[in-house]
């Protein structure tokens, strides 16, 4: 039961904070739990876009993450150097099907739109199984719908 805008009433009858009571699990937690408190998700306005997604618009970080998974794809490594990801080119391969397929990403990524880029939040193996698809020839469609977080004005 809610108690209060950021507190919750337990069985027992004690109040927690949200705040507190919220621990993400598995893959959410390096999704919310990265870099960022719990709070900052609640300043967040989330819309589905078509972007023309490209290297050029993603954040440095994000991009080399992805650009590294790329690169590890290319040869056959089961993933980059210094990013243990069980299965990381197998999971790239099995997307870059789904691209020759069905010309599209089959879960749209989550950005975090940071000013004049985006920040990765979820899908560094969807995009680097795109830029892969693009690099070889693969026709894609051109805007992909994408989970886009934006900050919202105070």
């Amino acid at each position: 039961m809610i108690c209060g805008s950021n507190t919750l009433s337990r069985r027992d009858g004690h109040r927690i904070s949200i705040l507190t009571a919220f621990r993400p699990v598995g893959r959410w937690a390096r999704v919310l739990g990265y870099r960022r408190p719990f709070a900052f998700w609640r300043t967040l306005t989330w819309t589905l876009e078509p972007l023309p997604i490209t290297p050029t618009l993603l954040e440095p970080d994000s991009g080399s993450v992805v650009d590294q998974l790329r690169i590890a794809f290319a040869p056959g490594l089961p993933h980059p150097p210094g990013i243990p990801i069980r299965d990381a080119s197998a999971r790239i391969g099995r997307f870059v099907a789904i691209l020759q397929a069905t010309r599209r990403l089959p879960h749209p990524p989550m950005l975090l739109r940071d000013g004049p880029w985006f920040e990765v939040l979820d899908g560094n193996h969807r995009l680097a199984a795109l830029f892969v698809a693009l690099a070889n020839g693969v026709p894609v469609e051109s805007l992909r719908e994408t989970w886009v977080a934006t900050v919202r004005p105070s």
